[in-house]
């Protein structure tokens, strides 16, 4: 149950930041139109706000599927036969 809890916690950080990365993304394209100093100072080392929409983006898709997974171990249930391996003492 430990890594079930851990991937949705990482799914939540990756979709939070995912979602930061691409509104950044488009406030630098939208506020500061063709200037690459605000593009290094907002958004880091990429060359244009577009690479950073494209990193959120994939971030984010990144999360939804970690996301996904964590919550199908999560619902996974036991066999009863597995069950009855598992409580038979030898």
């Amino acid at each position: 149950m430990f890594f079930v809890h851990a991937g949705k916690v990482t799914a939540w950080l990756a979709i939070a930041l995912g979602l930061i990365r691409v509104s950044m993304g488009l406030f630098v394209a939208t506020q500061f139109d063709g200037q690459a100093d605000a593009v290094a100072r907002y958004l880091g080392k990429v060359e244009a706000s577009g690479d950073a929409i494209d990193q959120g983006l994939i971030t984010l898709v990144i999360g939804v599927v970690v996301g996904l997974l964590a919550h199908s171990a999560g619902r996974r249930k036991r066999s009863p036969q597995s069950e009855l391996l598992a409580t038979r003492e030898d």
